[in-house]
């Protein structure tokens, strides 16, 4: 069953929730004929709990997002694919000074344990502090794959990982860059 949850569910905390509940005992997870066959709705799901973390992020003093984009044609089908990297507004200041103390010992020439010590101790400062938010996969139709039909795309794609659409347009007007490979 666990080797199942690892094919079927690849968010590595939902996949540990789920094999938690394996330990436990007492619950029921159905198999993994059942899980693939419901996939979508996992997946729906899972939007859910994004949904609603980034919705709290959102009240809570507002947040600033990274995007990443990417498109990729299958068949009659130009797959876009998005994900964001989401932190509250509070938070800015302490992951950049982190961040930048680790850029200064990266690049250090006298690197010793006491830096790999330090840079590990950074690293987990900054993680519990950054959210990963994978966006859901769209399509968008051969011979429709200009720019504004893909943001189109986008804007749903976020719209399934939110709460409402007011905070589609607050999640798209609080993302900083978009990063992308241009087609390359």
């Amino acid at each position: 069953m666990q080797r199942a949850l690892g094919v079927v569910v690849r968010e590595p905390k939902l996949r540990r929730h789920l094999e938690e509940l394996l330990d436990v005992g007492g619950k029921h997870i159905p198999g993994r004929t059942t899980l693939y066959r419901h996939r979508l709705t996992i997946h729906m799901g899972f939007c859910r709990f994004l949904a609603a973390m980034t919705g709290s992020m959102l009240r809570d003093g507002g947040a600033t997002c990274f995007g990443a984009i990417d498109s990729s044609a299958q068949g009659p089908w130009d797959w876009l694919l998005s994900g964001r990297l989401i932190l509250r507004n509070s938070d800015l200041q302490p992951c950049m000074q982190d961040a930048h103390a680790m850029i200064n010992l990266s690049i250090s020439e006298d690197s010793n344990d006491d830096d790999v010590a330090e840079s590990v101790r950074l690293s987990r400062r900054l993680q519990p502090r950054l959210r990963l938010v994978q966006g859901a996969p769209v399509g968008v139709g051969s011979g429709r794959g200009s720019l504004s039909r893909k943001l189109h795309a986008l804007v749903h794609a976020t719209r399934l990982t939110t709460s409402s659409w007011e905070d589609a347009v607050a999640t798209m007007n609080s993302t900083f860059s978009w990063t992308g490979d241009l087609g390359t």
